[in-house]
């Protein structure tokens, strides 16, 4: 899933994190507001990381620079309507049998949302990367800030 090994990768191995403790909440049936609280974490991180990578597209002359962004507007819309979703029935509140189809419903969801947009799209910069070098050393890592 490399892209640039820079701040891109760095972006999406943080965003990769939250998934990862998203799903951690979810198995462990944890209240629906932690849960919700680290969507929305993801949700605020992917929103900066999304204008950061649009950035860098614009940067390098990225010849997909629109349609992705159109993509990242869709993932976006996406993640806040399931996070919609969510907030209006919790695990606690479903059977033992649909709490477990929620909970894999969440895991194909973030699959889908992050990891099959990292290798089905961004892989496309890779040959833009040195164009966008220049900018990203600039940058500053998201995570820190």
């Amino acid at each position: 899933m490399t892209i640039d090994n820079g701040i891109i990768d760095d972006d999406h191995r943080h965003l990769i994190e939250i998934m990862d403790g998203i799903m951690i909440l979810v198995t462990s049936k944890a209240p629906q507001g932690a849960v919700l609280a680290m969507l929305k974490a993801l949700l605020d991180f992917g929103e900066k990381h999304f204008q950061r990578e649009e950035m860098l597209q614009k940067a390098a002359g990225f010849p997909e620079n629109e349609s992705h962004r159109r993509i990242h507007d869709q993932l976006l819309n996406d993640l806040r309507a399931y996070i919609a979703d969510l907030s209006n029935v919790s695990c606690q509140d479903l059977t033992p049998e649909q709490c477990h189809k929620r909970i894999h419903e969440t895991k194909r969801f973030l699959t889908r949302w992050l990891i099959a947009h990292i290798l089905g799209e961004d892989t496309k910069m890779r040959p833009y990367v040195e164009r966008m070098q220049p900018v990203a050393t600039a940058m500053p890592l998201l995570r820190a800030s």
